[in-house]
Order: C-alpha cells, then sequence, then structure tokens
C-alpha cells in the first residue's frame, strides 16, 4: 500500500464488508496506527520490514517449505533483491554479508508467514519495487498463489488491475457512467498524442520537465525540507541511540554522520558525471543504428515488469544478437541518473560506461542529446519497459520492449520472445496515430479506473485534485476490488 488516504478506506469497506481481509498488510506507516487498529496483528511496520529486518526477534521458522531455498523463485529473488539493497543504502556501506542476512530474515519471516495464514492471492498497489516486497512476490509465486499488482499510465491517473506474472488485465466494465472526470481524461490521452506529433523534436514528459525545475538551487532546498530532511533526521536520530548502545547497523556500520554522508553522495556523483563525460562520443546518425535509450537506476529495472531484462545489460546483449553486427546500437544515458542526484549515485556503476562499450558497435550519446532526434534516425527503439516506446510508436517507428509495460499491445511495439529477429520488426507495417488512440481508448474504457497510485503521481496530476475525482476512484476502486474477490477473478486470469 502506499500513503494516499483511498486505498485504506477501499481497504477497510472490503474488510468491513465481509468480502476481504487482508493477512499481511505492509503499507506506508502514515497509516500503521490505523491499520493496526483495523487489522490487528496482520500489520507489518515498512519502516522495520524493510529497512531493519534485522531487527526481526522470535521468528521461530521450523523449516517448512524449505524446497524454496533450492529453487528458481530463491536464486532470481536473492539476485534482485540484493541489487534492489542499493535504495536503502545511504551511506554506501551496506555490504553483501549484511544484504544477505536482511534477505534470509524476511524469507523465513514470509514463508512462516504464508505457512500460517493460507493467502489466497497477493494483491499490490504498485510494483514490488523494495527487496522487501519483491521477496513476497517471488515466495508466492512459488507457492502458486496468485498475484496481482495496479499498474498505471503515463500520461494521466488511470490504474488497471493485472497477473504480475502473466501482464494479463481484469476487465472493468461495472460502471457505464460517465462523468466529467472521464470526458476529461479522454481529452487528455487524445491531446497528448497530438503533442507528441505536433511538438516533435521539443516534446518533453511532464517528469522530466520537473526534474529539471528542481535542479535550481532553492526548489532542491525547499524539497528538501519536505521530505528528505526529515528523514535524516529520525535516521541520525536512530544512528545516534545505536551508537549509544553500541548496537551494530549494518547501514551504518561506519557511524558516518550527516555531513560524511552528504561528502560521500557529492563524491559518487562527481565520479559517476565525469565517467559518463569519458565515454560519450560524437555521434553520426547518417550511419544505420537502433536506438536504446537506458532506464534511470535504481528504478524501473528493479521490479517485475523486466522480467528476466531486471539487468539492463542483459537486455543490451540480447539486442545485440538480434541486430546485425553492421549496424549500431547507439546508447544514451537517462538524464535522471544526473538530475536525480541523491539515488541516481547508488544506483550505477561508474564501470558500466566501459562495460556496455565492450559490444561491438555500442556508442554512447551524450546525455543530454535530442532524444526524439536519436529516435526519428534509428531503425527501430528498444527499452525495456520505458515510454520511449510510446512516443516512438506516435511517431510511426517501430519499438522493441523486453518487459511487460503497461502499454502492451500498443500498435507499432514488439514484445521480445525467443525467436524474434531485426527482419521480422523491420517488415512489420506502421499504424497511424488513430489505431494508437484507439487502443489507448480501448484501455481506458475496458480495463482502467481513474485513481491515483502513489505520491508522485497525485504531484504529477495536480490538476485532477477535486472532491469529483476523489469521490470517483474510491467507489471506482472499491468496486472494481469488489468484484474481484466477490468472484474469485484471481484463479480465473492466468
Amino acid at each position: 500500500m502506499t500513503n494516499q488516504e483511498h486505498w485504506l478506506n477501499v481497504a477497510k469497506q472490503l474488510y468491513e464488508n465481509k468480502i476481504a481481509e487482508p493477512v499481511l498488510w505492509l503499507g506506508d506507516d502514515k497509516h500503521y496506527k490505523e491499520a493496526k487498529q483495523i487489522f490487528g496483528n496482520n500489520v507489518q511496520s515498512m519502516l522495520q520490514f524493510v529497512h531493519r529486518p534485522f531487527l526481526f526477534k522470535d521468528t521461530d521458522y521450523d523449516a517448512h517449505n524449505n524446497e524454496f531455498f533450492e529453487s528458481i523463485n530463491y536464486l532470481r529473488a536473492k539476485d534482485i533483491c540484493l541489487k534492489m539493497m542499493d535504495r536503502i543504502d545511504l551511506n554506501s556501506s551496506l555490504g553483501r554479508l549484511d544484504r544477505e542476512v536482511y534477505f534470509h530474515n524476511i524469507v523465513i519471516w514470509t514463508l512462516k508467514k504464508i505457512k500460517e495464514s493460507k493467502p489466497d492471492v497477493l494483491l499490490t498497489v504498485e510494483n514490488p519495487h523494495s527487496h522487501a516486497q519483491y521477496l513476497i512476490y517471488e515466495i508466492c509465486l512459488f507457492h502458486d498463489i496468485p498475484v496481482f499488482k495496479f499498474n498505471n499510465w503515463m500520461p494521466v491517473p488511470l490504474l488497471f488491475l493485472e497477473n504480475i506474472k502473466t501482464g494479463n488485465r481484469i476487465e472493468n466494465r461495472l460502471e457505464t457512467d460517465h462523468s466529467n472526470v472521464d470526458i476529461q481524461i479522454e481529452k487528455e490521452i487524445q491531446k497528448f498524442v497530438y503533442d507528441i506529433i505536433n511538438k516533435n523534436k521539443n516534446f518533453e514528459l511532464s517528469y522530466m520537465k520537473t526534474h529539471i525545475k528542481n535542479r535550481l538551487i532553492i526548489n532542491r532546498f525547499i524539497n528538501y525540507l519536505k521530505s528528505g530532511f526529515i528523514y535524516d533526521l529520525k535516521d541520525i536520530k536512530f544512528n545516534l541511540s545505536n551508537q549509544l548502545s553500541s548496537k551494530y547497523i549494518p547501514t551504518n556500520p561506519f557511524s558516518i554522520g550527516f555531513v560524511g554522508r552528504q561528502l560521500i553522495r557529492k563524491k559518487r556523483i562527481n565520479i559517476l558525471r565525469n565517467q559518463i563525460k569519458v565515454h560519450e562520443e560524437k555521434i553520426s546518425l547518417n550511419n544505420p543504428y537502433v536506438y536504446f535509450p537506458l532506464h534511470y537506476e535504481p528504478e524501473r529495472t528493479t521490479n517485475p515488469d523486466g522480467k528476466r531484462f531486471h539487468d539492463q545489460f542483459s537486455a543490451l546483449i540480447e539486442l545485440r544478437k538480434i541486430v546485425p553486427n553492421e549496424i549500431n546500437i547507439i546508447v544514451k544515458e537517462h538524464p535522471s541518473q544526473i538530475l536525480v542526484a541523491s539515488k541516481g549515485s547508488r544506483g550505477r556503476s561508474p564501470l558500466f560506461y566501459n562495460l556496455i562499450k565492450n559490444l561491438e558497435g555500442v556508442k554512447l550519446a551524450p546525455t543530454f542529446y535530442n532524444s526524439i532526434q536519436l529516435m526519428l534516425k534509428s531503425k527501430f527503439v528498444a527499452t525495456i519497459t520505458g515510454s520511449v516506446a510510446l512516443e516512438a510508436s506516435v511517431l510511426g517507428l517501430k519499438t522493441l520492449t523486453f518487459g511487460q509495460t503497461w502499454y502492451n499491445g500498443l500498435p507499432n511495439t514488439f514484445s521480445w520472445k525467443k525467436n524474434i529477429s531485426y527482419e521480422f520488426i523491420i517488415s512489420q507495417e506502421i499504424e497511424d496515430k488513430e489505431a494508437i488512440i484507439n487502443f489507448l481508448m480501448s484501455l481506458n474504457n475496458n480495463f482502467s479506473v481513474p485513481a491515483f497510485q502513489n505520491h508522485s503521481q497525485r504531484n504529477i496530476f495536480k490538476r485532477y485534485e477535486t472532491l469529483d475525482f476523489e469521490n470517483l476512484q474510491s467507489r471506482r476502486l472499491y468496486n472494481l476490488l469488489a468484484n474481484f474477490f466477490k468472484n474469485k477473478l484471481y484463479n480465473k486470469i492466468t
């Protein structure tokens, strides 16, 4: 669960109406006390479960379902989860040995919890994008428990419910009313498509505009006071109390203070930026190439959407296998890797750029090179789950996607499979903008509900913060989930 009030209210309504009971509630700690009063001991603190599982005591795991430790789920989860712990490594000092202990603490706790509670389904408000959430997801897959998530649109505040493993969506045709919110969203979907066409090389996604705006010193200071300052203050208090009691804190074993942390961040950011500059090169658009823009780490590639391509390097190798050697692959770093420095400095190794240039014909374009210009001249565009595929499709270009995207099925996009070939992609006909609009409208009408997934989405779509929208999202989310549980759709959608 995220920190949005409507999710707790919907869950409470489902529980009180005896439609669904959460046997494990792992949500934002903003709602911890209230959720605890409603759902009792089924509620876990996100702070402890994600950041401090080393504080777990007396789990009393009896080795039930220890076959998990021999499964592909265990190996895959361990690889991905140890990487995802970069998110909590604020001091660049959370080592592999401690990460493994974090991992195994959560494994045995969750195996025991599933044995005792026997859940029917795992349902998540957003992608499992912390190590703890992802691990629960893998353990549920191991137990053949259906796993579902809400997936969010990028251009408008819409969500739909889908099976994480298969990508199959739950139909949502429960309400026939056509509200003012529905009309506004439909207009914005069409406007989004036409903006890409009309603005062309000047088109820029709203979140990128926000990142650029936030680079101003005054905005960075204001944003830090709003969120970072409080978090740092709590972390300082926690570290200080444990130092006084001589407790070992794996996320800060060397007792690095606030100033030391800022110096480490600054140093790592500068190293990353310098390595990007060292490996960037002048790009010629006259030679044939495929365009592969990178994702921002540690975001989109550390959740189930990427499937086996959670590591961008593995997708790049597969692309090199598909594309003939005489055709170059132009790679461009995601601007957020520099603009959102506090996380970006932990999310990418400075050695990565040298690694990818060891692949034949791979060129690293300047980070702020116009992305649409690179798209327009390419043979096709490749991405794991990026919004670049939507932009390319609208512009009449083909895209290969390696992961599971919210726009799966979009005209002019092709999902990776083992036998896909360069020749197949090149030979396909291009569909026009009307086909794209029709696809998006169908996805809206048949599967989606207007709703804010999390705080970030609410900030992006502030224009939708109206009473009409708030009431509509609560009603439609409740009706969608009530139908989902009552009719056990989690067992019918495979």
